[in-house]
């Protein structure tokens, strides 16, 4: 069901999207698309929701697979360009599916800064076991700047593909990690 919906978002636009879409891409009943899903928000919720728990889990095995800070720092950050370069069509229909919905539905809105919220939480666990001379604070900031620049990147890319050199930003990225971590004792 999630599959289908995600095609027929992606192709047809959400408010273009019935549910009647959704249960026939499906090959469901409606009523057993209902029976998952009280309505597409809950469906567009869902779809966040499982691309978001993927991504984490992929940022995460990335940095621990690796030995050492800078490594630990490359790897995430390749995942991280990878998925968005695999992905993109999801991700840019989750943009800004979610930053239309959020403005109009609280309940969305909540769900959305819940998601925001755990990818954060992961990427300071993250930064913390990378980096424990860096006071929280630090992290959390640094996490925050670092979920940011990937946001407005891969808005920047897809608005001007030819212009934007995601592999040298992400390296510039990469950099700057790099230069926070000799500040503090371990590069």
């Amino acid at each position: 069901m999630l599959a289908s919906a995600e095609q027929l978002f992606a192709l047809k636009g959400f408010a273009g999207t019935s549910m009647s879409d959704i249960a026939k891409g499906a090959e469901a009943g409606k009523g057993s698309i209902y029976w998952h899903f009280e309505s597409k928000d809950d469906i567009l919720l869902a779809l966040l929701e499982q691309r978001a728990e993927a991504w984490i889990a992929e940022s995460v095995e990335a940095a621990r697979s690796a030995e050492g800070l800078v490594a630990k720092v490359d790897a995430a950050l390749a995942m991280a360009e990878r998925r968005m370069r695999r992905d993109k069509d999801a991700l840019r229909l989750l943009l800004l599916t979610l930053l239309e919905r959020s403005a109009v539905d609280a309940r969305v809105r909540k769900r959305v800064r819940e998601v925001y919220r755990r990818y954060r939480a992961e990427t300071e666990r993250e930064l913390a076991a990378m980096m424990p001379m860096v006071p929280p604070a630090q992290r959390r900031a640094i996490g925050v700047l670092v979920l940011g620049a990937f946001d407005g990147l891969f808005l920047q890319w897809q608005l001007d593909p030819q212009e934007v050199d995601t592999e040298q930003l992400i390296g510039d990225l990469r950099d700057g990690v790099r230069m926070i971590a000799a500040l503090f004792g371990r590069g």
